[in-house]
């Protein structure tokens, strides 16, 4: 069973037969990479970190993954949706099939044995433990099995199944873009700064919010699990560290209740819905829907 804990230990379930040594290694590989940052440091560094951390981890991981297709918060057209799922796979989280069924269970059993990543189990095992051992709930029921709306798209499927292949592309066209803008140095600016450190950097905040928003900060509902509000982790990830407010009402749009809870992601989908581009936004304040 799991029972609450301030530790950073990994639960009883995280057995050697579930350990996943390849991810693993790929985690350590990119990290030790993503250190060698400082030694490639040229003036396109930190627009391409900072530009890559908006694209994949706010368009593609707060709006596209979690907004959109996890809790259909707001309609958008086809093309949309798939370009912001594309954006989404570049932040090395899995695919969408894969990402909305693993979120979706999060919120069926939030907090209870059966949460895949609550920290509950340990705080290491719900920032990054679960990712590398294997749940005994998703070798039980595949993930998609959870995201059964989505699932059967071609397009999703396509993004699910060969998410590190596209990946790997993005890489080899960093590399390519970074040597025609200033030799091979460059080149491994673009790679490591465009791709290694930005996924660390997009990894650890996105990951906050499983781990540090169970763990710590404020909460506006008493809920029976424990999520709680963390300014610094909304700082982060455009909004999502509004962590609480999102478990009260996980279908809308915005995860702002108060003036000072600032929502980037939701202003974006404001501004789509301004331009035509997005509808059915549903929206949740402390007295009512929209």
């Amino acid at each position: 069973m799991i029972e609450s804990t301030q530790g950073l230990y990994l639960p009883t379930y995280a057995s050697r037969e579930g350990f996943k040594p390849g991810v693993c290694v790929g985690m350590a590989i990119v990290h030790i990479i993503a250190c060698l940052a400082p030694w490639y440091y040229t003036p396109y560094s930190l627009p391409l970190l900072l530009g890559g951390w908006m694209l994949t981890g706010g368009i593609g991981i707060s709006i596209g993954y979690h907004r959109l297709l996890a809790h259909r918060s707001f309609d958008t057209f086809m093309w949309l949706k798939y370009l912001f799922a594309t954006f989404g796979v570049l932040s090395v989280q899995s695919g969408p099939i894969t990402w909305v069924g693993s979120h979706r269970l999060h919120h069926r059993f939030t907090d209870q044995e059966l949460d895949i990543h609550t920290p509950k189990a340990g705080f290491l095992w719900g920032h990054m433990g679960w990712i590398v051992f294997e749940h005994p709930m998703i070798a039980a029921k595949p993930l998609g099995t959870y995201a059964a709306d989505i699932a059967k798209d071609p397009v999703f499927q396509v993004l699910d199944r060969y998410y590190l292949g596209i990946n790997i592309l993005l890489g080899i066209i960093l590399l390519g873009i970074g040597y025609l803008c200033g030799g091979m140095h460059t080149a491994l600016s673009f790679l490591i700064w465009g791709g290694f450190l930005r996924i660390v950097f997009t990894w650890h905040c996105i990951f906050s919010v499983n781990s540090v928003c169970h763990y710590c900060g404020y909460r506006n509902f008493d809920l029976s699990d424990d999520s709680y509000n963390n300014p610094l982790v909304s700082l982060l990830t455009f909004g999502e560290g509004w962590h609480n407010n999102h478990h009260f009402c996980p279908s809308s749009a915005s995860l702002s209740l108060r003036p000072f809870e600032i929502d980037v992601a939701y202003y974006f989908i404001a501004l789509l819905q301004k331009l035509g581009l997005a509808w059915n936004v549903r929206v949740k304040t402390r007295n009512k829907s929209t």
